[in-house]
């Protein structure tokens, strides 16, 4: 039997917009490894921890048991999905999409897409939508990330152009990182800073954010700002500049418009005002504003911080604004530089993928803008109205305005804001069509037609990463089962609702492509000319010269690394606009009923909404279970442990979440990740609906020029939860039965007030049995004990109903416990175990279970109600590094051990125990670990 060959495949990785080139490696039909590739020049080999785990996610019991492998369709709502074949879904899809146009016109169809397709991907959705419907509503969840970043660049600069590069960083003399916590959320991109910092040492860096994030731990200044008041912040700096004679007179009067009517703006953004308004020294606001307009070159790196907001555009412009007045832009080294959230919002921007954009960067409102894009296409007209944008489009269909929803490749029942209406919109919809790789996404549940799509490692096109570079996506194994690469997808149904068109029929096709490559060409014809142009490139080129920068037109041999050099920008005269911004707080205000501001964000190893990392348990190393974080002398007042269960609630909804205490946050605020959708934490309400994870709190509240929510500032309040019955369970299975143990027990979720369901990995990096093992816990609480008949069911799912389970029971005190041992190398392991009522003795039967540990000497101990772990157990915590599974107990240990500065105990952990030397993304919080250390040793005594 011939054995089949190992083969290496070059790509990109799916996940943020650092747009790392990754080298996949694959066997016969399965992707079976993962690196960096070091001839990328994003990242030059490095990779995050989430992108070092990607073969994890694309593992044979993955696919069987996460994907979606055929289409399917429910005869009714509510109804199990039923397979049918891909003619008779997409018949289906045409002729529904058919008679709502007929009946209710073009605008009663919406298309809801993702900045996560390929450029060849999102181009025919937006032909489809604009140039065969003839609907402007189709939009991108890039409009919950990206957006406001456009609108400010547009209105200071003139064009969607981030005018840096990478190769930026190694140039600059001040990093300004605001909004934005690129440890966590561009790791690779974060490890060029450290790597900066150390070839330079004279480097300077400020970070502003409302948390002490880990992308604090190189910075010289730390401004703690208040939520909201980054516009006042930037006003008091330019302030500052403009009494210090800080700003280039020369360049403002040659390159710029617009500046008198600023300086008008900020004259009362006093130091002192402005200190005092955003919670911050005037020194430090002093220091900041005097690095940043007299280094040498400065560069700004901010993402969700500044574009989440309300007041998400003047944020960005107020910053851009800084980078004029001081001539910090086109040099190397200085300019304003958003991070892309994704991997492909760049690439949905180029295409107009979104409800207010043309093709090629045009204008909608623009009538020859218009007119080149029908000609281009082929179509009389392309609508002039812009289309409704995210939640305006959700809101549309929960009030009956839109009448089918078509969703490709992203979660809106779990990443929108305010999810009653999403999911009220999702249930009143006639026709939903769901279009996703991975069946376990909350809006599947809704979906009327699911349809199968390839993912990452089976797809060919580009993608374009945040400093403006044009990257292949190659396929290292074919799609599996029947899912099909999303173009084709597109253009299949296209053709068929082209035939059931009364203005297309018999009419030659919008939609003659044969493969990816012939949708990127027209989609360079439609650049040329264009800001962005590149008709200089192609697929050729660019496997054959490797990731290119645009704009590239043709006749050029290599795009431009860095834009506006001489000082000409992209605006009608050719100089960048100063824009007045007045500052606005928060939409939500604080009061006495709702006294916290949440924030959301990142973690470091998870992506969005986990459909894909959440099938790793070692994605769940670091942060293992969600918890609300709050300032320790908040949950003080509050009478609140840390693990306690609390009632989170905005004027929106609720949900039931563990707290935990946090110093790195100031008091008044709360912090919760933004990936924990009803997938994972979920529950009941009082009146009996599941709960909708994070985003049932946030606020549809939106930037009135980007249109983009304001998910970084909701008005909350806490409540101790009291809920005394609890629940923990947890169990060793195989891969495939694992998968489907978190399926049957995320269904059981509903059925408790709080409930947490998600997959662990072993913390023993020794065991070979961990390799055909995966974790499954769940984590349940209620007011009062449930049935037994669910506890049997729970029992079952994870293989504790079998001969010979260790068993308690005390039904009238509403106890249970079940534990499931197995020989192992002689030794006794802990397979499973649930702990029903009373679970205080977790803290150490999760260490025996998770680490391995022979339980043969703990005999009756384990079925016992005990707190107090056996003198041979020492509960052990979360890994700090999930390369090489180092816990915070084993770097303080060594930490205690070592001497000298911050930067020495790091290099004494890296040598020691190797942490952070491999991908490198625990490398921040060694840092403060290791600069904790250095705080918490005693003063030497005087001679």
């Amino acid at each position: 039997m011939a054995h089949a060959v190992p083969r290496e495949t070059r790509s990109t990785c799916p996940y943020c917009g650092v747009g790392c080139g990754v080298i996949i490696e694959s066997t016969g039909a399965q992707i079976t490894g993962v690196r960096g590739d070091p001839d990328h020049p994003a990242n030059a080999g490095r990779l995050c921890a989430k992108g070092s785990m990607l073969h994890l996610t694309a593992t044979a019991p993955v696919t069987l048991h996460s994907r979606l492998l055929q289409p399917m369709r429910r005869e009714h709502r509510g109804a199990a999905p039923r397979p049918l074949g891909w003619d008779a879904a997409l018949d289906v899809a045409a002729t529904g999409l058919q008679q709502i146009i007929a009946e209710h016109g073009p605008d009663a169809v919406g298309f809801y897409i993702s900045g996560q397709l390929l450029t060849e991907d999102y181009y025919v959705f937006n032909k489809l939508a604009k140039g065969l419907v003839g609907t402007n509503n189709i939009d991108s969840n890039s409009r919950l990330c990206m957006s406001s970043a456009v609108a400010g660049y547009k209105q200071t600069l003139g064009a969607d152009a981030p005018p840096c590069s990478y190769e930026d960083i190694d140039h600059a003399a001040c990093i300004f990182i605001v909004g934005a916590n690129p440890a966590f959320a561009h790791p690779v991109l974060f490890r060029r800073i450290e790597a900066a910092r150390r070839a330079n040492p004279h480097l300077k860096i400020i970070v502003a954010d409302p948390r002490r994030t880990d992308s604090c731990t190189i910075a010289d200044h730390f401004l703690q700002i208040q939520p909201g008041t980054d516009v006042l912040l930037f006003q008091g700096m330019l302030h500052l500049m403009l009494w210090e004679g800080w700003i280039d007179t020369a360049f403002i009067a040659a390159h710029t418009s617009g500046f008198d009517t600023l300086k008008a703006s900020v004259r009362d953004a006093t130091p002192e005002r402005v200190a005092q308004a955003c919670g911050i020294d005037r020194d430090d606001l002093v220091a900041a504003a005097r690095l940043f307009a007299t280094s040498r070159a400065t560069l700004s790196l901010y993402c969700q911080g500044l574009n989440q907001s309300s007041s998400g555009t003047a944020k960005n412009a107020a910053l851009i604004n800084l980078h004029l007045a001081t001539a910090q832009i086109g040099r190397a080294g200085a300019g304003p530089f958003s991070l892309t959230g994704q991997p492909n919002a760049m690439g949905g921007r180029e295409v107009g993928g979104m409800a207010n954009l043309l093709s090629g960067h045009r204008d909608m409102a623009d009538p020859r803008h218009r007119a080149e894009v029908a000609a281009l296409w082929g179509v009389d007209a392309v609508p002039a109205t812009p289309g409704r944008t995210a939640v305006d489009m959700f809101q549309a269909a929960a009030d009956g305005a839109i009448r089918a929803l078509w969703i490709c490749c992203t979660n809106p029942a779990q990443s929108l804001p305010e999810q009653s209406v999403v999911r009220r919109a999702l249930e009143r919809a006639e026709l939903v069509i769901v279009q996703e790789a991975f069946a376990g996404t909350a809006t599947c549940a809704y979906a009327d037609l699911l349809l199968p799509a390839a993912s990452w490692g089976e797809k060919e096109g580009t993608v374009t990463n945040s400093e403006r570079r044009i990257s292949r996506v190659r396929a290292a194994v074919d799609a599996p089962g029947q899912a099909r690469r999303d173009w084709e997808i597109v253009v299949d149904l296209a053709r068929r609702l082209e035939a059931r068109l009364p203005h297309r029929a018999g009419r030659p096709t919008l939609f003659p492509y044969t493969d990816a490559e012939s949708v990127w060409n027209e989609h360079r014809a439609s650049t040329r000319g264009r800001d962005l142009d590149i008709t200089g490139m192609s697929y050729a080129l660019l496997a054959q010269a490797g990731p290119q920068q645009w704009p590239m037109p043709a006749g050029t041999t290599q795009g431009r690394a860095r834009l506006y050099t001489d000082g000409r920008f992209a605006t009608p005269d050719g100089r960048a606009r100063f824009v007045a911004t007045p500052y606005r707080p928060p939409a939500e205000a604080r009061d006495a009923r709702y006294p916290f501001t949440l924030n959301t964000g990142r973690l470091r190893d998870q992506w969005h909404g986990m459909s894909r990392t959440g099938t790793s348990g070692r994605a769940f190393a670091h942060v293992a279970e969600p918890a609300v974080q709050m300032h320790p002398r908040d949950m003080a007042r509050r009478q609140l442990e840390a693990g306690d269960l609390v009632q989170l609630t905005s004027r929106r909804g609720s949900i039931v979440v563990p707290v935990q205490r946090d110093a790195d946050l100031a008091p008044g605020q709360v912090f919760l990740a933004m990936h924990w959708g009803s997938e994972y934490l979920g529950g009941r309400s009082s009146v009996g609906t599941p709960l909708a994870g994070v985003n049932a709190l946030t606020t549809p509240a939106r930037c009135p020029d980007s249109h983009q929510p304001e998910l970084k500032h909701a008005a909350v309040k806490l409540l101790k939860a009291e809920l005394p019955w609890t629940l923990l369970a947890q169990a060793w299975l195989p891969p495939d039965r694992a998968l489907r143990a978190q399926e049957r027990l995320r269904a059981l979720m509903p059925q408790f007030a709080f409930a947490v369901c998600v997959p662990f990995a072993s913390r023993s990096t020794l065991d070979d049995s961990a390799q055909a093992r995966d974790g499954v816990l769940l984590r349940c609480a209620a007011a009062e004990p449930p049935a037994d008949a669910l506890l049997a069911t729970i029992e079952q799912i994870l293989g504790l109903d079998a001969t010979g389970v260790l068993r308690y029971a005390d039904r009238q005190r509403g106890q249970r416990r079940a534990m499931r041992l197995a020989e192992h190398n002689a030794e006794l392991r802990l397979e499973a175990f649930l702990l029903a009522g009373d679970t205080r003795a977790q803290s150490w039967i999760q260490t025996v279970l998770q680490d391995q540990r022979d339980a043969r000497a703990f005999g009756r101990q384990l079925l016992a109600p005990v707190a107090r772990a056996p003198a041979a157990i020492t509960a052990r915590d979360q890994p700090v590094c999930t390369c090489f599974n180092v816990s915070q107990q084993q770097i303080a240990a060594t930490l205690a051990e070592g001497t000298g500065t911050a930067s020495q105990r790091l290099d004494l952990l890296q040598q020691r125990l190797q942490c952070g030397t491999n991908c490198g993304s625990c490398v921040p919080e060694l840092r403060r670990l290791a600069q904790a250390s250095c705080m918490a040793m005693p003063a030497p005594l005087a001679a």
